[in-house]
């Protein structure tokens, strides 16, 4: 009896010290707070004790206790613990425990289909009209040996949010109000949804884990899709975080996460794996629609628009399409395949995303903070040319021996597209938050502020032209009470060589209080290096002398 209670107290005294190790913690998602150590997991499934959210040494009893009881079902399937925990007894078994044998035969039919030999970390460029993939998204790619890439498998984590769109996709996004899931989906379904519908680039990194790692991975997937799902949050434990913490819980000497703020986004999470030196040379899989803007004969651009209006259930002249496809079979040539320069939007080799400026103007000073991501003078490389997409820019002024807040914007949105074959899609504008209106010229009347516009235009690698109807809302008005409200014409004229970029943004605005004179602003970027800008700015309004003007100094990071 006393042998068996001194062998009790060493099982609990060794797994206390086991509950520690770094590995346990990760295969448990647990997260360091203000209070103490909590697992991102909140299906209830997924704990085995009652207090497993948040000790993982009463989570290790509980997990060898279940071990040591296949008689117990648990997890969706109604499954011993040893066929649903796959990962964890993994974990278990290699630090010297042992259990009852059980026959699993769900997990090992599941496992004997992915004959995985190594892995592939996928981003897909941003899709501004899609709010849940404005920054891109990230997933993996189950490689196979000698088969067709298109035929493997892919992780992905995603919110499921049913037929929710616009302003209550954006709110219970930003707050956790979705549950977030990892699923494997065929590999073409992706590439369909991605480079084909959406008119996204995709890129694979092919990722250096050694098998054991992926085989706990893959073990580690079965158990979460099993037991669990996480809150899903837009800025942080969104697609980007939770397959850095799914290779983690492979592989816990990465500590992948540790190198992210409290905010992460996919291009971000390229950029963490490389410094890591986890990723090869990856493989480019440009747009159907980048496709389409190189190539140079007729007859495979109309049929290369054919085939995608066929995939998106939109084809309308059957006969063409026929006629096409015979024409290409009777030549026996393939289809053109232009070759597309690669490194223009490589996510690994963009600028950081948090920018912090300084500008120093006529009379006054200006200092600018963003968290993410991209405006449409940065340096393009590893971005959508010609893009703006800042989130969370604030910007504070000394003037005249005050100090007052220029701008507190929420949301900067710049998309624009180019009228092609492939069919009309308009170019889009937004930006939401609280700004200091120059053109009212009020020194300190800082207010709500929502300016929007829809439009059109061309926009190639050298320059753009596009023309928008826009709208101006303002929480304050300057000549009458109430709020400020108007509408008109927005141009923008950009150029682009080499590491200078330059873009003339002009604008008249009509209203029925009081019209604001046609206003101009004349910009001008040089990349000193990737980190690096020098950026000249020249603001005027027609019958007025010069609104502002300034240069400043971008700092990326």
């Amino acid at each position: 009896m006393i042998i068996l209670i001194l062998l009790g107290w060493i099982n609990i005294l060794r797994a206390d010290d086991l509950s520690q190790n770094q590995q346990w913690l990760n295969l448990l998602h647990y997260q360091k707070t203000m209070t103490g150590l909590k697992s991102e997991a909140d299906g209830g499934d997924f704990f085995l004790s009652p207090k497993g959210k948040t000790d993982p040494a009463l989570e290790l009893r509980a997990t060898v206790d279940a071990f040591n009881d296949p008689r117990k079902k648990f997890g969706k399937l109604k499954l011993p613990a040893a066929c649903v925990f796959t990962g964890r007894i993994i974990f278990l078994e290699k630090h010297g425990y042992e259990f009852p044998k059980v026959s699993c035969p769900e997990f090992e039919t599941w496992r004997m289909a992915l004959p995985i030999e190594s892995l592939s970390l996928v981003f897909a460029s941003s899709y501004p009209n899609n709010p849940a993939s404005m920054f891109g998204h990230t997933f993996l790619r189950l490689n196979t040996k000698g088969g067709n890439p298109l035929l493997d498998y892919a992780v992905n984590f995603a919110a499921t949010t049913g037929v929710d769109g616009g302003v209550e996709f954006a709110l219970l996004g930003v707050f956790g109000g979705y549950e977030g899931h990892y699923s494997l989906a065929p590999y073409f379904i992706k590439v369909n949804e991605y480079n084909n519908s959406e008119a996204r680039d995709l890129w694979e990194y092919p990722l250096k884990l050694n098998q054991d790692a992926i085989n706990l991975m893959l073990a580690h997937l079965w158990e979460l899709e099993s037991t669990t799902y996480f809150d899903y949050y837009f800025f942080d434990e969104n697609c980007s975080w939770q397959i850095l913490r799914l290779l983690e819980a492979a592989a816990p000497e990465l500590k992948l996460s540790a190198h992210s703020p409290f905010y992460v986004v996919p291009s971000e999470t390229v950029r963490i794996l490389a410094d890591a030196h986890l990723l090869d040379e990856p493989i480019y899989r440009p747009s159907l629609s980048r496709v389409y803007s190189e190539m140079k004969s007729p007859d495979d651009k109309e049929l290369l628009k054919l085939r995608l209006d066929e995939r998106k259930g939109k084809l309308k002249n059957k006969k063409r399409y026929h006629e096409l496809l015979v024409e290409k079979a009777r030549e026996g040539k393939p289809t053109e395949k232009p070759e597309i320069l690669p490194t223009k939007s490589r996510p690994d080799l963009g600028h950081g995303i948090r920018r912090l400026s300084y500008t120093e103007g006529g009379d006054y000073r200006r200092l600018n903070f963003r968290f993410a991501l991209h405006d449409v003078l940065d340096l393009d490389l590893g971005h959508d040319k010609w893009s703006t997409l800042d989130v969370l820019r604030f910007g504070l002024e000394h003037r005249e021996n005050r100090i007052l807040t220029r701008e507190m914007v929420l949301v900067d949105v710049l998309s624009l597209h180019n009228v092609d074959g492939l069919g009309f899609e308009p170019s889009w504008f937004l930006k939401l938050g609280a700004i200091n209106p120059r053109e009212f010229r009020c020194e300190g009347c800082l207010t709500g502020a929502l300016e929007a516009g829809l439009g059109s235009g061309i926009k190639t690698d050298s320059y753009i032209l596009s023309a928008f109807l826009a709208t101006r809302s303002y929480g304050m008005n300057p000549y009458n009470k109430g709020y400020y409200f108007g509408v008109g014409p927005r141009v923008l004229m950009g150029y682009s060589f080499r590491d200078f970029k330059i873009l003339l943004d002009t604008f008249k605005i009509f209203s029925a209080t009081q019209d604001l004179n046609l206003s101009s602003e004349l910009s001008l970027n040089y990349a000193l290096r990737d980190d690096l800008a020098l950026r000249f700015h020249y603001f005027l309004q027609v019958q007025h002398s010069p609104l502002e003007y300034g240069a400043s100094f971008q700092f990326y990071f």
